[in-house]
């Protein structure tokens, strides 16, 4: 939470999330940082929950998407996207 463009000390982290950091550092961390890092962590607890279920039904602790054929309908599905939605530029 305090790497980026605008660096914020482990200090300056703090004393913002309790409320007592300038609007800048408001911004920073609750507009940009937060909603980014919470995103994340749900993203990647969805990917991992996701994974355990294809793992317990299949009953393999190998498996992977290609299995069930995910790839391959994931692919089709890019495919027809590209060509009835082409490019929106002139």
């Amino acid at each position: 939470m305090n790497t980026g463009v605008i660096r914020l000390s482990p200090v300056e982290v703090v004393t913002t999330l309790f409320g007592g950091g300038t609007d800048k550092q408001n911004l920073v961390l609750f507009d940009f940082r937060l909603p980014r890092i919470v995103i994340s962590l749900l993203i990647g607890a969805g990917l991992a929950v996701s994974g355990c279920v294809m793992q317990g039904i299949s009953r393999n602790a190998l498996a992977d998407p290609g299995i069930l054929g995910i790839n391959a309908g994931a692919g089709l599905m890019v495919m027809l996207f590209i060509s009835f939605f082409p490019s929106t530029t002139a």
